[in-house]
């Protein structure tokens, strides 16, 4: 959601990142006067039924919108802290009740009448205080979302903050190269796999899948002499992501400036204490060490290292970008390690939730074969080498 706003005699624009249910997650404000620098306004993480968690929320100003996208009124009207007007009723977080009779009460007996989106705050979102609603902003409830004029207005609004530029990203498509995944199901003449999805009965549950074979290799030769432009990075591959357009899986070469970038990542950090944890014994006596293959790690930028960093930590950078990634190490001589990091971007790739029994919302989309598939699912895959007495003093 874009909201517009003056200050002074400069606009400025004020970009709402929202989750599946509409919850106003982050605010990036650019302002007129200094448009090559987002800043952030706003960041709120909430409990499923919309309080704020203690020491997760900022805000520069009080901002007006957040759980479920309604607009807040700081001073609140019963419970405690700040309540919403969701029309029909008003609505405390606090409490995770609303303040009066819900006036379809009659048709729903089993349901207590100050309930909030049929108590199910995690897949339904309670529009105007009646009943409870699938959220009309999910992609599996909103066709238009895929609709080719939707989806270049979206475009066309990231190519403007993120200075999209086609002609950054070089190299070449292989299409009998593979990615390293970690299950595999076989689907005709095609094999599909994924990182963290274990298939059951021949299906994956939440499609968050490629294909195996067929990658393209990045040629980052130009950034060795010219230095990585890492917002253009990822602006291409959100706008792959986004579009269905470019390469389902992406390449970056071995100790290459990109890869190198991932270093010092958080999702490279817990991988390699890991390892460490495994081998420092063994290496110490001498022995082999063992490589640790498809440990998943959940990238968290947290609230207060976003405010310290101001604008440098959003979605300008590939670590925030990922989300959550996979780690393998494997021991490539006696003194030397390859680190690899596979990432999967889809529609759920950020929901903690989607593995539990009772999400059945935003089933990620895998990619037709030859065809523009709008949020379809794409790969990353980085790599860079590294001493292992240097992997050991990682904490």
């Amino acid at each position: 959601m874009v909201v517009l706003h003056k200050k002074g005699t400069a606009p400025s624009v004020h970009y709402e990142l929202t989750n599946h249910l509409g919850n106003v997650l982050a605010v990036i404000t650019l302002d007129a006067n200094n448009v090559t620098q987002p800043a952030i306004e706003s960041l709120t993480d909430y409990y499923p039924f919309g309080m704020e968690e203690p020491g997760r929320s900022y805000s520069a100003e009080d901002y007006r919108y957040g759980f479920n996208g309604k607009e807040k009124d700081f001073d609140g009207l019963g419970g405690g802290g700040s309540t919403y007007d969701y029309g029909f009723r008003i609505y405390n977080p606090n409490i995770a009740r609303f303040l009066s009779v819900d006036p379809l009460t009659s048709k729903y007996p089993w349901y207590t009448p100050y309930q909030f989106a049929g108590n199910m705050p995690i897949y339904s979102v309670d529009i105007d205080g009646l009943e409870p609603s699938e959220n009309p902003r999910n992609p599996q409830n909103q066709d238009e979302d895929r609709d080719p004029t939707t989806i270049s207005k979206y475009i066309d609004k990231w190519n403007q903050i993120f200075n999209y530029d086609e002609s950054y990203i070089k190299g070449s498509y292989d299409e009998n190269a593979s990615v390293n995944l970690r299950y595999y199901v076989s689907e005709g003449d095609e094999i599909y796999g994924s990182i963290n999805d274990a298939p059951k009965d021949g299906e994956f549950y939440s499609n968050e899948v490629v294909r195996r074979y067929g990658v393209f290799k990045v040629d980052d030769s130009n950034m060795k002499e010219h230095g990585v432009d890492e917002k253009k990075i990822v602006a291409y591959l959100m706008h792959s992501f986004v579009t269905g357009k470019g390469y389902e899986n992406v390449e970056f070469p071995t100790d290459g400036p990109v890869s190198s970038l991932l270093k010092k990542s958080s999702v490279v950090r817990l991988g390699l204490n890991d390892y460490r944890r495994i081998n420092q014994c063994r290496y110490k006596a001498g022995k082999d060490l063992i490589d640790i293959n498809f440990l998943e790690f959940n990238v968290q930028v947290y609230l207060g290292n976003a405010i310290s960093a101001s604008s440098h930590v959003s979605v300008n950078n590939l670590e925030t970008f990922m989300g959550s990634a996979a780690v393998c190490i494997e021991k490539i001589s006696d003194e030397d390690i390859k680190v690899s990091v596979i990432n999967i971007t889809s529609i759920t790739s950020g929901d903690a939730m989607k593995h539990a029994a009772w999400n059945d919302y935003s089933k990620s989309v895998v990619r037709l074969k030859d065809k523009e598939t709008p949020y379809g699912n794409i790969s990353q895959t980085f790599s860079f080498t590294m001493k292992i007495s240097e992997a050991l003093k990682v904490r």
